[in-house]
């Protein structure tokens, strides 16, 4: 069980509101580079193709399955 009052739950979320915001690809941000940095560290990859929701990742991925049958 948590220890935490109400309050103090909506402080946190106060705080995570204040430091966070959705972000995209489109638009700069100071923390992608060494969050694509850490990510492609992490699991041993080249290359990272953060998504902002699932609907976009599925599409992503159904490109991506074309783009690899049709090219053989």
């Amino acid at each position: 069980m948590l220890d935490c009052t109400a309050l103090q739950i909506v402080q946190a979320l106060v705080d995570q509101v204040q430091t966070l915001a959705l972000t995209s690809r489109a638009f700069y941000n100071d923390v992608l580079g060494t969050y694509e940095e850490y990510i492609t560290k992490l699991f041993g990859y080249d290359k990272v193709l953060p998504m902002n929701t699932g609907g976009e990742g599925g599409e992503t991925a159904c490109k991506l399955a074309r783009c690899v049958s049709s090219a053989d």
